[in-house]
C-alpha cells in the first residue's frame, strides 16, 4: 500500500520516524497511515505532499503519491487505494 509514497519518502533521504516529526504525529499513527489502518486526513496528505516536493525538488499528485498504482495505472485516479474516502476531521 502507498508504494510510490513510500518510494518517495525514502527518495528524500527521510525514514519513517522522520515523516512522523514533519507531519506532528507519532510514528505508530504514521505506520497506521501507511498500513491502511487508519485513514490519511486530507491535511497530512497535503503537509507530506508539500514536504516531499520541498525536499524532491518536483511537485506530486495527491493521486500519485497515495492511489496504490496498481489496479488502475500510475497517474489515474485510484479509489482502492484508501475507500476512495478522506477524513476531513
Amino acid at each position: 500500500m502507498y508504494k510510490n509514497l513510500k518510494a518517495e519518502i525514502a527518495r528524500a533521504g527521510m525514514t519513517k520516524p522522520d515523516m512522523a516529526d514533519a507531519i506532528g504525529v507519532k510514528y505508530s499513527t504514521l505506520w497506521r497511515l501507511l498500513s491502511g489502518k487508519q485513514q490519511f486526513r486530507l491535511g497530512e496528505m497535503m503537509t507530506i505532499q508539500s514536504e516531499l516536493e520541498g525536499r524532491n525538488g518536483t511537485t506530486y499528485t495527491l493521486d500519485y503519491l497515495f492511489g496504490d498504482g496498481d489496479e488502475n495505472g500510475e497517474g489515474e485516479t485510484d479509489s482502492g487505494a484508501h475507500g476512495g474516502t478522506v477524513r476531513t476531521d
